[in-house]
């Protein structure tokens, strides 16, 4: 150790070193904005290192872990590798270990930890040699009155000089950097938030396109509406597939089959996968079926997923993934699942959450698609069976306005379908057999039918070729999307009137 006289008298000289070092970083530090911040910390560490004898600088940010105050290191210069250092994971955060807690406890408090070899603790010195230091000055950094952190400032040769003669130049030299620090990342934390907000508006605007693209009666077909859809969403977040899973219950489990395929490098919607039609949650993916059921996700690399998952996710290509549940009517429906066949990552918590949402709609236009394959396959098929039926079939509305006629009937009156609906009222002579006129009898029997009479009765009807055909005629009320409508049957009697007079004139004869 130097002599006590021999130290006073340096310290003046140090005192206007280290005074000096604290003007230089102080220009260093207001001046880096066309500058990267690392590179302006560590230019600005380096004269008050030098005016100090500093062998190392750390930062030091108070973390909370597990209930615990514990210290993460972000950042750390070093002298003899003339600048800032990479930190390995291990040494990121600082053991819980008795010592640890004993600084947080007095650094916390506001009081500063200034130590030499000379007068360490044995567990102090134990901790310290690990580093290779010979003596610290921990200085303790607040922000907006909360404790922040801590800077350490480390000499790894000497224990002299951290006296008192300098300890307010260091402590302003500490508080200096830290604040440097601090500002820099207020700084970029704000344009992280402008950036992020910018990126959540982003993906609000292109989920909403989605939507109004899947939700409105589009002339596209299902294909093409699906494959831009869905490129939408894939193009933001770098998607390079993405399928939609409708679920099914089986004697030994639940099971689910793949009903939609997108593939970026098959140019969007492509058919699904033959043999994954019908897949078991148990025998494939063992561990999805429970945390789908109650609302989770699985987000990460396929490598990184349960043994016994990673050969079936490894077979289809999948480099990463995210599956997200589809509840319809609070039914566990099927799933989504987004994957990146080329890196491995974790989807972000705003991506997560636009393929949810996209999940969903994705889903539901698949559901209304199938509802409207089906209801048109209904009406395709029922109106066959009208055409192609020999008697006639005439259907008004509650306005007494025609909304349907088979082909039948237009055969009957050797007309067009247009001619028919225009002109049917006219289908008949002045006055029917009964004496009643035709118009007026017509809207009495329609109008009791849509009271819910249904009514049998002859009917004479005249042709625009001038032919009366004599009908028998069954009036029956039907409901459709919440509409009455009345169902008009009309039976060509002439041939059986025919069969009738054969009869007459055998009988006649016999």
């Amino acid at each position: 150790m130097k002599d006590k006289e021999e130290d006073n008298f340096e310290i003046p000289e140090r005192r206007a070193r280290i005074v000096d070092a604290l003007n230089a970083a102080i220009e260093i530090f207001t001046s880096h904005s066309e500058k990267e911040f690392d590179d302006v910390i560590s230019k600005g560490l380096k004269p008050i290192a030098d005016a100090a004898n500093l062998d190392r600088v750390v930062f030091y940010r108070r973390l909370s872990i597990e209930g615990e105050i514990r210290f993460g290191q972000i950042y750390s210069w070093d002298k003899a590798k003339s600048g800032l250092v990479s930190l390995d994971d291990e040494q990121l955060v600082l053991p819980g270990i008795p010592v640890m807690e004993r600084w947080i406890s007095i650094l916390s408090n506001g009081d500063r930890i200034r130590i030499c070899e000379s007068d360490m603790a044995e567990d102090e010195a134990a901790f310290l040699r690990t580093f290779g230091v010979k003596s610290i000055l921990i200085v303790p950094v607040f922000s907006h009155g909360e404790f922040w952190g801590a800077v350490a400032l480390q000499n790894h040769t000497s224990d002299t000089y951290f006296d008192e003669g300098c300890a307010d130049l260091l402590y302003s030299a500490a508080h200096l950097c830290a604040n440097a620090i601090i500002r820099a990342e207020v700084s970029r934390n704000a344009v992280e938030a402008v950036e992020a907000l910018k990126r959540r508006e982003k993906m609000a605007n292109i989920l909403n396109e989605m939507a109004v693209m899947f939700l409105s009666q589009s002339e596209e077909s299902f294909e093409a509406m699906m494959t831009e859809g869905v490129r939408l969403i894939a193009d933001m977040i770098e998607l390079d597939r993405m399928s939609v899973w409708r679920n099914f219950d089986m004697p030994d489990g639940l099971h689910s089959a793949q009903i939609y395929r997108w593939e970026k490098k098959s140019g969007g919607t492509t058919v699904p996968i033959a043999e994954l039609k019908d897949i078991y949650f148990q025998k494939l993916v063992p561990t999805w079926e429970n945390i789908l059921k109650s609302g989770g996700t699985i987000n990460g690399p396929a490598r990184l997923q349960p043994e016994s998952e990673v050969a079936s996710l490894r077979k289809f290509g999948t480099v990463s993934l995210f599956v997200t549940p589809v509840f319809i009517n609070n039914a566990f429906w099927g799933m989504a699942i987004f994957e990146d066949l080329f890196k491995e990552r974790y989807f972000e918590k705003d991506y997560t959450e636009i393929m949810r949402s996209a999940a969903f709609l994705c889903s539901n236009t698949i559901i209304r698609t199938d509802m409207e394959r089906s209801i048109s396959s209904t009406d395709e098929f029922n109106r066959a069976v009208v055409d192609a039926a020999r008697i006639g079939f005439t259907a008004f509305d509650e306005n007494m306005n025609i909304i349907g006629v088979n082909n039948a009937s237009l055969e009957l009156f050797e007309c067009e379908r247009q001619y028919y609906i225009d002109h049917f009222f006219e289908f008949a002579p002045e006055y029917q057999p009964d004496g009643a006129t035709s118009r007026e009898k017509a809207i009495d029997l329609i109008a009791r039918a849509l009271n819910g009479e249904n009514i049998l009765f002859e009917w004479t009807h005249l042709t625009p070729a001038g032919k009366l055909i004599p009908f028998e005629i069954t009036l029956t009320r039907a409901k459709y999307r919440e509409k009455y409508m009345v169902l008009s049957y009309q039976y060509d009697l002439r041939h059986t009137r025919e069969m009738t007079e054969k009869l007459k004139k055998t009988e006649r004869i016999t």
